[in-house]
């Protein structure tokens, strides 16, 4: 009798520690799978930020990648001296335009209230949303972003948020339904370009003749 009490406690004690062991086991399963996850989306948002900028660039954009505001105020000082233009942005008021510090630049950019009508003053402006599948970008109109930003000045620049970066059109829209609310949404694919006189591809007809691109890719940070 005391030998098969003794047997069955061992035999617990043995369970027991499988039982821990197993335990120990899925846990550990468990935490991988959720790191595996982890590199998944991290890979996912690189794929759709690359995708955004092979089709952007396909329909006539510039697309720089960039990590931090200060990379971008550079970026954006670089273009303006390569066009030979005065050292001003015209934009709204959205609050990440407003972030960049132009100020510390060694050539200061001055950022001017919209509207302004004068042509050779660079627009900016700040994307809704962008649709990887196509390269294209979403303005949402109003004080953040008017539309005369988009439309009056020769280059526009414009600053594509990494995370605001969605597969398709629709999902842009059902996004910036949500989150931006504005009287009318713009879908721009490329710089303004036209065929209708003697079907020769003219850049710059209708509005802007170089849509230049800069995706704030902050994820990589």
């Amino acid at each position: 009798m005391k030998e098969a009490a003794f047997k069955a406690r061992i035999s617990q004690r043995l369970n027991a520690r499988a039982s821990k062991a197993q335990r120990k086991a899925r846990v550990t399963s468990w935490m991988n799978s959720l790191d595996e996850t982890d590199d998944q989306d991290h890979l996912r948002a690189g794929e759709k930020v690359r995708l955004f900028r092979a089709k952007a660039q396909a329909s006539g954009a510039k697309v720089d990648i960039l990590l931090t505001l200060g990379d971008l105020a550079f970026a954006i000082g670089a273009l303006l001296d390569h066009h030979h233009l005065a050292p001003k942005v015209v934009a709204g008021d959205d609050p990440l335009l407003r972030a960049i510090p132009f100020a510390s630049l060694p050539k200061p950019i001055s950022c001017l209230p919209a509207p302004v009508f004068d042509q050779e003053i660079c627009g900016l402006s700040c994307a809704a949303a962008a649709i990887a599948e196509t390269g294209s970008i979403v303005l949402s109109s109003g004080s953040k972003n008017p539309t005369s930003v988009s439309l009056l000045p020769l280059i526009h620049c414009v600053v594509v948020d990494g995370a605001r970066i969605v597969d398709t059109l629709e999902e842009g829209l059902a996004f910036i339904g949500a989150s931006e609310p504005a009287r009318h949404h713009a879908v721009i694919t490329g710089p303004s370009r036209s065929a209708d006189i003697e079907q020769k591809l003219i850049f710059g007809a209708h509005g802007p003749r170089v849509l230049h691109l800069f995706v704030l890719d902050r994820r990589a940070n």
